[in-house]
């Protein structure tokens, strides 16, 4: 658990840095990232996308790939389970002339 908030509060300082930058338009979702992890909430993966290019620059995690960064961070991010993945089902042949 001790992790989960170390990592939140990582999150939460480096979105604090870049709230204070003076061209950012995408402070209103950077806020609303801030509200929902403060609020003890996961982000969505969308929601994570948005800000990794701005993470994979920082001296911490510069050597690290997205996914990576991902990975470190997924503990704050949902779990998209239910979502169908696979689309494709694959058949047989005795199924397609049933």
């Amino acid at each position: 658990m001790k992790n989960i908030t170390y990592k939140q509060r990582i999150i939460i300082n480096y979105i604090h840095k870049y709230l204070h930058k003076p061209k950012l338009k995408m402070k209103p979702v950077m806020r609303s990232i801030i509200s929902l992890i403060q609020n003890n909430k996961k982000i969505s993966l969308n929601q994570f996308n948005s800000i990794i290019k701005f993470i994979e620059r920082e001296k911490e995690f510069k050597s690290q790939t997205r996914s990576q960064i991902t990975k470190y961070f997924d503990e704050i991010i949902k779990n998209n389970e239910g979502k169908i993945i696979n689309e494709y089902r694959t058949t047989n042949l005795e199924e397609l002339f049933s």
